[in-house]
């Protein structure tokens, strides 16, 4: 009997078993389903927020002054801070009617009223412009000295650029001095927006600068170091006798230069460094003297016991001036040059020397600079046989120089959006002070609403003289 029941009740708990077992299969079943059911979801969600930019979700606001808020809702909303229209009408100072060109104001019916503030002879002037339009027609008076909606004349706008772009202060310190010398007070908002407007405005003019610089006889190119929040890029310069094409945020590699100056389209010489993309790149090319004198002078000051250093010194810098020399002479230079080469082959005994780990620091560089040289050989003496062109590229590193002064500063681009801004509004007023006689507030200004009524900047005529010449 024992046996009966032992076998029974091993039997029954063995179904028990089973049963759970059963459970245990759909249980995991469920489970594996709902992981796959949750990826999905969540596979999803992250396309979603891909494809709209999904915000960052908002929680419930529980905080003390949220219940304030709520008790105290009756009370009147705040001010967003704009000055309302009849407000503004108090602190006019002079006012101008604008009619449609060619139309008798007896014709004109009153269609909108522009409150602007001008920057004159160091002064803020608020103006009430009344702008008419045909009364039976579409013909309108047109505002000028004004950018779009905004209400600053176009004198501000070049102010506030100058103190920003040339100046190098931040916008912060630009409102300041703007308050302090003229009584024109901005807020943060209107100077970003009145930037970001002219910088829109200008883009033609960069356009034509960048065509420019492809057509000019000799181009100096340089780049140094500038940032965009945290991340670490470059700013390039390309400056001719008569422009300077500036961009801020790039890379340190060809492309930039196949964009500016493609291969196959520019026909001038480039002036550089050594900087190794700028070898055999360009189809004339100048390198910079002062780069290789500066490094010898500094081997030869910083190791005075090293007579090689000294000797190789004085031999470079005999070759630089009696190249100089020869530029002012009428013989014939090409046979000259050839001579000079072969002096920069003959001193340069290192220039197949390898070097290992346990080299030291002055004689790598020592082999490094002849190695330099004779890589740069065919493009040293270029000076020489072609007006114009300099021996070093110092007018293109003097045009840096404000980059790295607002770099050191910490004042340099928080987005990609604004280092093309500063692009293209730095580019246009550096340009501006090569061509202007007298470069000063009132002859860009006046420079600049010109285009607006002859439809063409400045440089969009010099690029279309430029092209009937070629």
């Amino acid at each position: 009997m024992a046996e009966i029941w032992y076998l029974k009740h091993l039997r029954e708990q063995e179904k028990k078993i089973r049963n759970l077992e059963d459970e245990l299969a759909e249980e995991k079943k469920k489970n594996d389903d709902a992981e796959r059911e949750i990826k999905r979801l969540k596979d999803e969600l992250e396309k979603m927020a891909m494809a709209k930019e999904a915000r960052r979700p908002k929680f419930p606001d529980y905080s003390l002054k949220k219940h304030e808020r709520s008790i105290n809702k009756g009370e009147i909303k705040k001010s967003t801070g704009r000055i309302p229209f009849e407000e503004k009408l108090k602190t006019v100072q002079f006012e101008k009617d604008v009619y449609p060109e060619g139309v008798l104001p007896e014709k004109c019916v009153l269609r909108t009223r522009r409150i602007i503030t001008h920057l004159k002879n160091g002064k803020k002037e608020i103006w009430l412009y009344r702008i008419y339009r045909k009364s039976w027609g579409k013909a309108t008076g047109k505002l000028s000295g004004v950018y779009g909606k905004s209400e600053y004349g176009a004198e501000v706008v070049v102010a506030l650029a100058f103190l920003v772009y040339v100046l190098k202060l931040s916008q912060d310190q630009a409102r300041e001095v703007l308050n302090f010398f003229s009584g024109i007070d901005m807020s943060k908002s209107e100077i970003e927006a009145l930037l970001n407007q002219l910088g829109k405005t200008w883009e033609k003019e960069f356009d034509a600068l960048s065509d420019l610089m492809i057509l000019a006889l000799f181009v100096h190119v340089d780049e140094t170091g500038w940032k965009i929040g945290k991340k670490n890029c470059y700013t390039w310069i390309f400056r001719s006798i008569q422009h300077t094409l500036l961009l801020y945020g790039e890379k340190r590699d060809e492309e930039v230069l196949d964009r500016i100056l493609p291969r196959g389209k520019f026909k001038g010489t480039g002036i550089t460094d050594c900087y190794r993309i700028y070898e055999k790149y360009f189809l004339s090319a100048q390198k910079c003297w002062a780069h290789f004198i500066r490094k010898a002078i500094k081997l030869m000051l910083l190791f005075p016991e090293n007579k090689k250093y000294r000797r190789f010194f004085k031999d470079l810098y005999g070759i630089f001036m009696e190249a100089k020399k020869l530029k002012e002479k009428s013989c014939d230079k090409e046979k000259a040059i050839k001579k000079l080469e072969a002096k920069i082959q003959k001193f340069c005994t290192l220039k197949n020397k390898k070097l290992n780990k346990k080299t030291s620091k002055d004689f790598r560089e020592f082999v490094n600079l002849q190695k330099t040289l004779i890589r740069n050989v065919d493009d040293l003496f270029t000076f020489v046989h072609k007006d114009g062109v300099d021996p070093t590229n110092n007018f293109g590193e003097q045009g840096l120089r404000h980059v790295a002064r607002s770099r050191n500063n910490y004042q340099t681009s928080k987005t990609q959006k604004g280092a093309d801004r500063h692009s293209i509004i730095a580019s246009v007023l550096f340009s501006l002070k090569q061509n202007l006689e007298n470069f000063s507030l009132a002859s860009v200004t006046a420079e600049v609403l010109k285009w607006q009524i002859d439809g063409k900047s400045l440089f969009q005529k010099q690029l279309e003289t430029s092209i009937a010449i070629a």
